[in-house]
C-alpha cells in the first residue's frame, strides 16, 4: 500500500474512532452543557460537552477553544470528526453540534448514542463507497465515489464533497449563493 492509499484508510479509521472515543470519554468522565469542560473540575479529565470530548480525544487534554486550535497536530482529526458529526446531526436532528449538545432536556445517554450512531454511519458509508483505485489524497478527487460521498474538509481546504454541494447551491440560486 503506498502512502496515499494509506491516508485514505487512516482518515476512514480516524473519524469513527474519534467519535467512539469521545463517546467513551463522556461515559467515563461525565457530560455537561453550556461550556466545553466543567470549569469547577480539579482533575485533568473533566466532564465535557460533545465538542469538548472530541477535543480531549484529539488534543489529549482540555484546550480553551477546541475548534480554534489550528496549530495542534490533532486539529485535522478534530475537524474531520466534527464536520462529519455536524452533517450527521443536521440530517438526523436538524441541529448543529452545539445546539444538539445544549438542547433543553438532552441527556448524556442521547449524546453518547448520537456519537456512536454517527461513527456507525461513517463506517457503513465508507465501507459501501470505496475510494478510486489510483493514488490521491482523500477529498481531492472528482469522480472518486468516496471523495464525493463524505466531507473531508480540513483547515483552509474545501473538499470535493462540499465543493459539489456549493456548486449545487449556486446553481439552485441562479448563480449566486
Amino acid at each position: 500500500m503506498n502512502p496515499t492509499q494509506r491516508a485514505a484508510v487512516d482518515v476512514t479509521a480516524t473519524v469513527s474512532r474519534t467519535l467512539r472515543d469521545a463517546a467513551s470519554y463522556l461515559a467515563r468522565h461525565g457530560w455537561i452543557q453550556g461550556c466545553y469542560y466543567d470549569q469547577t473540575a480539579t482533575v485533568f479529565t473533566p466532564a465535557a460537552c460533545l465538542v469538548g470530548a472530541i477535543g480531549m480525544v484529539c488534543y489529549g487534554g482540555p484546550v480553551d477553544a477546541p475548534a480554534l486550535n489550528f496549530d495542534d497536530p490533532g486539529f485535522d482529526d478534530f475537524e474531520a470528526a466534527v464536520a462529519w458529526l455536524e452533517d450527521f446531526l443536521g440530517r438526523a436532528y436538524d441541529a448543529d453540534v452545539y445546539e444538539f449538545n445544549d438542547a433543553k432536556g438532552r441527556t448524556a445517554d442521547q449524546v453518547i448514542a448520537a456519537l456512536n450512531a454517527a461513527a456507525d454511519r461513517w463506517d457503513s458509508e465508507q465501507a459501501r463507497v470505496p475510494h478510486a483505485d489510483y493514488p490521491h489524497e482523500p477529498g481531492t478527487l472528482y469522480d472518486c465515489p468516496a471523495c464525493e460521498a463524505a466531507c473531508f474538509c480540513a483547515d483552509g481546504f474545501v473538499c470535493i464533497h462540499c465543493a459539489i454541494l456549493a456548486e449545487g447551491a449556486t446553481s439552485a440560486m441562479g448563480g449566486a449563493v
